[in-house]
């Protein structure tokens, strides 16, 4: 079960205001509610929009920002969305591991442009 943010009533993509982590902790809620005993039968899923391995997290950010795809997303909206992986393969890793532990996320699916950079942080994931 995909765990994403709510459309644009446009249809125009992604609403940007829902990009947050309280709004996955939030839907998570929903689905367990709904699931009840059948819960831990789920496996939740979230599909990145961006993967920058980078000891500077702000640059980075700068640069995805600055991209035309994900237009009228802010620095700080990106760095704070848990759909965007940012950082050091560690820092990443712990960030997954944390969802993980806190929402029950177990499934992560990044775009093909994001596959060699994500590999080495599924190569750390591996027996975790």
């Amino acid at each position: 079960m995909g765990i994403l943010p709510r459309a644009q009533r446009s249809g125009e993509g992604p609403d940007n205001a829902d990009e947050t982590q309280a709004s996955v902790v939030q839907k998570v809620s929903w689905v367990r509610d709904a699931a009840g005993e059948r819960f831990e039968q789920l496996e939740l899923a979230m599909l990145i929009w961006a993967v920058a391995i980078a000891d500077d997290r702000l640059t980075a950010a700068e640069q995805i920002a600055a991209s035309t795809w994900r237009a009228g997303l802010s620095v700080d909206q990106i760095l704070a969305s848990p759909y965007f992986l940012i950082g050091t393969v560690d820092a990443i890793v712990d960030k997954l591991l944390e969802q993980r532990e806190r929402c029950g996320i177990s499934y992560i699916s990044v775009f093909q442009a994001d596959t060699t950079t994500f590999a080495p942080v599924v190569a750390r994931l591996a027996g975790k």
